[in-house]
């Protein structure tokens, strides 16, 4: 099996938020029985804004 850490990008997430401000994001932690058991779920990635506490998921695309 593949280790998780080899599907986690090196790349910094920022979302932005009503007034304008830029964010960073970071990962979070999260169990997998919270999610529908989807064939992606060992790949999906979830990110947290480190203000706001709003979340993204990261799912690669059908080709990757």
């Amino acid at each position: 099996m593949i280790p998780r850490e080899a599907f986690i990008l090196p790349f910094e997430l920022q979302h932005r938020h009503t007034d304008g401000t830029d964010h960073g994001m970071q990962p979070k932690h999260h169990d997998p029985s919270e999610h529908d058991p989807e064939r992606t779920w060992l790949v999906r990635q979830e990110f947290q804004c480190m203000d706001c506490d709003e979340t993204v998921t990261l799912i690669p695309g059908e080709k990757s």
